[in-house]
């Protein structure tokens, strides 16, 4: 290769594999976005369920039951499932829901030998007689094939606010109300995957395997629903467009997920599940996934690590190790207050909140923000 002292990457075109290591001595100017990605897959796990009462237990929120109380809300959810004979299958994805007992029946989210299904109840009633649904019109599923499955739902109390997909593809379906549905009820039932809380038959348990299971709180897009399907690799959702949509995030087995007590880690809100009754982390190489993002550079200079859309000037998504001081500045000025569920941390001098000196955290949870001091210099 010719030397030259700067690269325009548009003209020279990154469309081909370089096979082997290289070597660059002197200065690299890249003019454009510049992403490097890792050889290490997001997605190399599953959970494995035996179809008899294997299920992940993730405890009650109310993030999980899309009502205000008044009228329910939108809610999608997404999944990656693998059923070795659809013929004998006939369980759920994800669920919140017990029949056994009353107004505890809020959804199911399941497959009936392929046909994919989505159930919502009103459980003022009785466990299951007020409900709207969604039920394929035929098997969308096909034996010992991973597909890739969502539903959507727009909160309208609606049947027709309800929308199958599976593999990015609108499923045909029956949508209908049975009784009198008014809106879902918050209930104290788990968010389950692989069979519903009371598992007590064999159309509430879920034979095989799953992988990465994503809850949003509002109602995915078409266009949304083709992106995370991601042309059916597991991709990583911290670079799809509705990630500030995201309530939920189970890897189902990688990343740092153990088969311990909470050890199905929730990646974005901390909601962690429990393998139960048997249900194991077990090696997947059939799923195809993206790459892990090593470090990307946007349009602006943004330098992320770890993910394709850097937020600000340096955005590390992940564990983050430093070897070596890390030096903060004092500020004339108080940082912006963050959005919800982040911190910031800065050293005042003096002429903002806190003394000059004073380490502080600025905090917003639960819509509130708070400032604390964690070092009070003139007291140390």
């Amino acid at each position: 290769m010719s030397r030259r002292n700067k690269i325009d990457v548009e003209q020279v075109g990154w469309n081909e594999q370089i096979g082997e290591n290289v070597s660059i001595s002197g200065s690299l100017t890249l003019e454009g976005k510049t992403l490097v990605e890792a050889e290490e897959k997001i997605n190399k796990k599953a959970i494995s369920f035996d179809g008899t009462n294997d299920v992940v237990v993730v405890s009650d929120q109310d993030a999980y039951s899309p009502t205000n109380g008044s009228t329910d809300t939108a809610f999608s959810i997404s999944a990656w499932v693998y059923v070795g004979d659809v013929s004998e299958d006939n369980g759920p994805f994800v669920a919140k829901s017990n029949n056994t007992i009353s107004v505890r029946n809020e959804y199911i989210f399941k497959h009936s030998n392929g046909e994919v299904q989505f159930f919502i109840y009103d459980s003022t009633l009785n466990a299951n007689g007020n409900q709207i649904r969604a039920q394929a019109n035929a098997a969308t599923l096909s034996d010992s094939t991973w597909h890739h499955v969502v539903v959507t739902y727009d909160g309208s109390t609606n049947a027709s606010g309800i929308k199958l997909y599976t593999d990015a593809s609108q499923t045909a379906a029956t949508n209908n109300e049975t009784g009198t549905y008014v809106r879902l009820r918050n209930s104290s039932t788990p968010l389950t995957f692989g069979a519903t809380e009371d598992a007590g038959n064999a159309n509430r348990v879920f034979e095989d395997r799953m992988a990465d299971v994503v809850f949003f709180d509002k109602e995915l897009s078409s266009a949304e629903v083709t992106e995370i399907y991601n042309s059916g690799k597991v991709m990583n959702v911290r670079n799809h467009s509705a990630f500030a949509n995201v309530v939920s995030w189970w890897k189902m087995g990688d990343d740092q997920d153990t088969d311990g007590s909470s050890g199905i880690i929730d990646y974005v809100s901390g909601h962690h599940g429990t393998l139960t009754n048997g249900a194991s982390i077990i090696d997947e190489s059939g799923l195809s996934s993206d790459n892990l993002d090593s470090f990307n550079t946007s349009a602006s200079g943004s330098l992320g690590i770890g993910l394709k859309i850097p937020d600000e000037t340096l955005h590390v998504y992940g564990n983050t190790k430093l070897e070596g001081p890390l030096i903060l500045r004092e500020r004339t000025y108080d940082p912006s207050t963050p959005e919800e569920g982040t911190s910031v941390i800065w050293m005042s001098n003096g002429n903002g909140t806190g003394d000059d000196g004073d380490i502080m955290i600025k905090i917003t949870a639960g819509g509130v923000t708070k400032t604390a001091t964690l070092v009070d210099f003139s007291a140390s």
